[in-house]
């Protein structure tokens, strides 16, 4: 199991696992009363997605904007690594944070890290005495605990040791996929479903992938109609949300549909010359079919978006991942006179409620990646993901059960986690209980 869902092969459905995943009012009944919470910057209020560029935490946003109704103070703390108070000041207030005025970094201080002789400086300078005060972290704190005061660890996304993870050392493309969804999924105060979960993390980058594909194949050849086949209706959807000034339809037609001089009348009845008509499969016999009838029309698939090499790589990946978005009950049997003849494929409620869980993970990941490809580029830090190696290789990870279920903690917590902490761990509170009782 890896990040927040874990497939189960009966139900054909993901499993959610709430991680991460707490009610604000937790925080502000913690900390009610007190003056105010100290909060880092880094991986509990903003996340770094790739260098320089920074996403607000969607669920300590909420949790700060209630505890600044109920007036207790907010200051925020870092290293400093992003620079001097005004940059962080700059990023705060970008992230919608702009009631943050007080930030105590740790480099004006003249200390090296975030540690005890830092907090007890901090709370020296900015609480005085008489104020009370709390903390939030994305660790222990060792002066919360010593001085008893309120405290909330926010386990932040990094944490997880199951969290989404792409490699070891990602490349900036891919830290800032892998940030992304971990962000995403992570945080927030709703439980999604299953297949939201699916759809969000694993079918968005392929449709949302295809859909760039499209538009720069069309802007190359000067085309600015494009037609989808009713099998790729969500592509259609997707592709009208990224770019709805192109013109785009959908043609009622099914790769099961009855071919013959009827549907070839109703194909060429329809769709115009300079146009582009897109199936979202890897039938590349479909693909002839639909390119015999209509001529000078060009007719693309996936196998024109992955490659020889990527559909080789990653064909069978791909196959499943369009299997989980087919489950259209009815389709267009055959068409005559130039009327279609519908048919009903039995399909389950089960099945067509996952479908449409998936589909709305895909069409909230292209609308939230969208912003947030647009963010990268207005500050110059553009993002290119349209890789189809990229891709496959997330596919390959979505339906690959033994990598998934692999852990990949970081050296702290495979250290606390060992048999020698333990062993440590136990004696020395052997020798702690020795001296109390003495």
């Amino acid at each position: 199991m890896a990040f927040t869902a874990e497939w189960q092969p009966g139900a054909r459905l993901w499993e959610t696992k709430n991680y991460g995943r707490y009610d604000e009012v937790d925080f502000v009944r913690t900390f009610l009363g007190r003056d105010q919470v100290y909060v880092p910057v880094k991986n509990v209020l903003v996340f770094e997605t790739s260098e320089g560029f920074y996403r607000t935490n969607p669920f300590m946003k909420q949790t700060m904007d209630s505890l600044h109704y109920n007036g207790i103070e907010i200051i925020a703390f870092d290293m400093g690594s992003y620079g001097k108070e005004e940059t962080y000041r700059e990023i705060l207030c970008n992230c919608g944070y702009s009631y943050i005025q007080k930030i105590a970094l740790a480099s004006a201080f003249g200390k090296s890290r975030l540690g005890f002789s830092f907090s007890r400086e901090m709370v020296k300078r900015y609480s005085g005495t008489g104020k009370k005060y709390g903390m939030i972290s994305d660790h222990l704190d060792l002066f919360a605990k010593k001085q008893r005061i309120d405290f909330i660890r926010y386990p932040s996304p990094a944490s997880y040791p199951e969290r989404y993870y792409f490699s070891r050392f990602p490349k900036r493309e891919e830290k800032f996929f892998q940030n992304f969804l971990n962000e995403q999924l992570f945080n927030g105060t709703v439980k999604e479903s299953r297949g939201y979960h699916f759809g969000f993390a694993f079918e968005g980058i392929l449709i949302y992938s295809f859909c760039r594909f499209l538009k720069q194949r069309s802007q190359a050849e000067k085309i600015d109609t494009l037609y989808f086949t009713a099998a790729s209706d969500l592509l259609f959807q997707v592709y009208s949300l990224l770019y709805p000034q192109d013109s785009a339809e959908t043609i009622y037609i099914w790769n099961r549909t009855e071919r013959g001089e009827e549907l070839d009348q109703y194909l060429k009845g329809k769709i115009k010359n300079d146009a582009i008509l897109v199936d979202f499969s890897l039938d590349q016999r479909w693909k002839l079919d639909l390119s015999e009838c209509l001529g000078v029309v060009k007719v693309l698939n996936l196998c024109d978006f992955m490659g020889e090499n990527g559909v080789r790589r990653y064909g069978k990946y791909i196959e499943k991942a369009i299997s989980m978005l087919g489950k259209s009950d009815f389709f267009v049997e055959r068409y005559e006179n130039g009327l279609p003849i519908w048919s009903r494929k039995k399909i389950s409620v089960k099945e067509i409620r996952n479908e449409q869980e998936i589909q709305r993970g895909v069409l909230e990941f292209a609308e939230q990646f969208r912003e947030c490809q647009k963010e990268a580029e207005e500050q110059k830090k553009v993002i290119m993901l349209e890789n189809p190696d990229f891709v496959g290789q997330i596919l390959r990870y979505a339906f690959d059960e033994v990598r998934r279920k692999r852990s990949h903690p970081d050296p702290v917590q495979i250290l606390m986690q060992s048999k020698t902490a333990k062993k440590s761990k136990e004696y020395l509170k052997n020798i702690y209980r020795r001296i109390k009782g003495k």
